[in-house]
């Protein structure tokens, strides 16, 4: 299990015997295919981030650095020790 945060990117094609669930993907992208996105928090609960058709792999990218971005401004804010 890892231990700190994590996002996958992979590729998924529900209708195709061929398709399955491709985390390293070797082959070009096919019809009906879609771009999932997950994260983990490194304790071992996932939430899925998005889910995209295959043409648009750069918005999953964009979901990814968002996900990235956020996850480090939490990481670095102090915190407030419950004064308010």
């Amino acid at each position: 299990m890892l231990t700190e945060p994590y996002a996958v990117l992979y590729l998924h094609n529900k209708a195709s015997d061929e398709g399955g669930e491709q985390i390293t993907v070797t082959r070009a992208p096919m019809t009906g295919d879609h771009w999932h996105v997950i994260t983990g928090d490194g304790t071992g609960a996932e939430r899925e981030l998005t889910t995209l058709p295959a043409d648009q792999l750069p918005a999953c990218v964009q979901a990814i650095a968002e996900w990235v971005a956020h996850h480090n401004r939490t990481r670095t804010e102090p915190h407030a020790g419950g004064a308010r």
